[in-house]
């Protein structure tokens, strides 16, 4: 008897802990994928931007839900001809039952084209509400930070000691807080030339992104 009891006793407590652990997984779940409800209506607005439009997972903050949205707004010169096209993002919050546009960030005109985007991807880089944008030019993946870091949305910038200020990097990877990328020198060809990998972190102070450090490789292999 003594042994029936606490083989009760023991698959009572399994039985609370799976149970647990489904609450809180599907919890989470819930808060950081946002309603059915939101989600309808996120796709609505991706609709009417066109087919260039790309949305980002709705990602649950203590300002409420926020998702942004990437696409292409094409430019034409006075004879309707295709010049080039405009990259935006537009930052929505989620408020009484409807997406609310907070700003558009606006990378500027470029000649990329439309169906360019992959889906905005959430990562943690600033301590405020980030998102990765990656384009496809010339084969290559430049990626941009869009952030509300420093109390307004914008694309955070790149800069590093007696070089440009770069708004984008090239084939850039997140690791925890960091971001890495690597410039190739193209010597004597960009077959042949050496890629050196930069890891940046977000300065505050500075408002932008900083190298953290760089290494060296061989050869670039693709």
């Amino acid at each position: 008897i003594d042994r029936m009891v606490r083989l009760l006793r023991y698959r009572l407590r399994v039985g609370r802990s799976l149970l647990l652990l489904l609450v809180v997984a599907l919890s989470g779940t819930a808060q950081a994928a946002g309603t059915s409800q939101e989600k309808i209506l996120l796709k609505k607005i991706v609709r009417l931007d066109g087919p260039s439009a790309r949305a980002s997972p709705i990602v649950t903050t203590s300002k409420g839900d926020i998702a942004v949205i990437a696409h292409a707004l094409h430019v034409t010169d006075a004879y309707k001809f295709e010049v080039g096209s405009d990259t935006l993002v537009d930052a929505y919050s989620y408020s009484r039952g409807t997406w609310q546009k907070l700003a558009r960030v606006n990378f500027g005109a470029n000649s990329l084209g439309p169906n360019i985007f992959s889906p905005p991807v959430h990562v943690k880089l600033t301590g405020a509400t980030d998102f990765l944008i990656t384009l496809e030019a010339a084969g290559a993946s430049p990626v941009e930070i869009v952030s509300d870091a420093g109390g307004h949305w914008r694309v955070v910038p790149f800069q590093q000691p007696g070089q440009a200020t770069q708004p984008a990097v090239i084939d850039a990877s997140v690791h925890g807080n960091q971001i890495t990328s690597g410039a190739n020198d193209c010597i004597p060809d960009c077959a042949q030339g050496k890629v050196t990998y930069t890891t940046w972190s977000y300065d505050s102070a500075a408002k932008a992104f900083e190298p953290a450090g760089s290494r060296p490789t061989g050869p670039c292999k693709r």
